[in-house]
């Protein structure tokens, strides 16, 4: 009757001492699996260095699996990302762009700076009126 008894100790005692999963790990299994939300907070991660080694590269990559099932916070970060190149060579247009598809799916961030890029021209033609009309969305 002992011998089970001690065998899960031993057992609870092995488990115990394993170290626990990092920020990263616990949120890449999810992520690997499609889960949007899970692979843009694991591209936040990334690029700040949040319990991951700090890695434009992969935040990045992060971001864009994350844009290409929908998720309109990282249709944003990826307007952001090129818009200012960070990891990425400077490209108003593309930013332009990824802040269209965020702003077409509500993020009032992007429909922001979707009506500074018409305000300012960067990335599109200079037009006021869509500029207004941006940032009204976003108000």
């Amino acid at each position: 009757m002992r011998r089970p008894l001690l065998l899960l100790c031993f057992a609870v005692i092995v488990g115990c001492s394993k170290k626990p999963a990092t920020e990263g790990e616990r949120l890449e299994i999810p992520a690997t699996k499609g889960d949007s939300i899970a692979q843009f907070d694991l591209g936040l991660k990334y690029e700040n260095g949040n319990g991951v080694p700090r890695d434009k590269a992969k935040a990045i990559e992060c971001f864009q699996k994350a844009a290409d099932m929908g998720d309109a916070r990282a249709e944003d970060r990826l307007g952001s990302i090129y818009l200012f190149g960070t990891g990425v060579p400077k490209d108003e247009t593309k930013a332009a762009q990824w802040f269209r598809k965020a702003a077409d799916h509500g993020n009032a961030h992007a429909q922001w700076s979707l009506g500074g890029a018409y305000e300012g021209g960067k990335g599109v033609t200079k037009d006021g009126a869509k500029a207004l009309e941006y940032y009204q969305k976003a108000a």
